[in-house]
C-alpha cells in the first residue's frame, strides 16, 4: 500500500482494538504521525455505545478531510449482535442524523 499521504481517523472500542490497528498501519508504513485514533475511555460504561455515539461525527469529520488519502477505520465487537446487526446500527445512526449511507443496504450480502 503507498502510504506516503496515506492518513489514518480511527474510532475504536478499546485498547485490544486500537492494538490491532496499530499493527496494521505498521503493515501499511502508515506511521503514528499519520493516525488519529479515538477510542472509548477505560471502565466509562459501554464500549461498544461509545463507538456508535461517536460514529456520526467521526464520519462527518472524515467526510470533511476532501481527501482520499484519509482512511476511515472504525472498530466495534460483534460478538453479541453479529456483523449484519452492527451494520444495521451504523446505518440507522447515519440515517437518524441525515446522513448518507456509506455503503450499500446489500453488504454483505447474506
Amino acid at each position: 500500500m503507498n502510504s506516503q499521504r496515506l492518513r489514518l481517523l480511527i474510532l475504536c472500542e478499546d485498547q485490544l482494538h486500537q492494538a490491532f490497528v496499530e499493527r496494521l498501519a505498521k503493515h501499511w508504513d502508515v506511521g503514528p504521525r499519520q493516525r488519529k485514533v479515538k477510542a472509548a475511555p477505560q471502565a466509562r460504561g459501554s464500549a461498544a455505545k461509545f463507538v456508535l455515539d461517536n460514529f456520526v461525527g467521526f464520519v462527518k469529520s472524515w467526510r470533511s478531510q476532501h481527501d482520499a488519502n484519509v482512511v476511515g477505520l472504525v472498530v466495534i465487537d460483534g460478538d453479541e449482535h453479529g456483523l449484519l446487526r452492527r451494520r444495521q446500527q451504523l446505518i440507522a445512526k447515519l440515517a437518524e442524523a441525515g446522513e448518507a449511507a456509506l455503503f450499500s443496504a446489500d453488504w454483505p450480502a447474506g
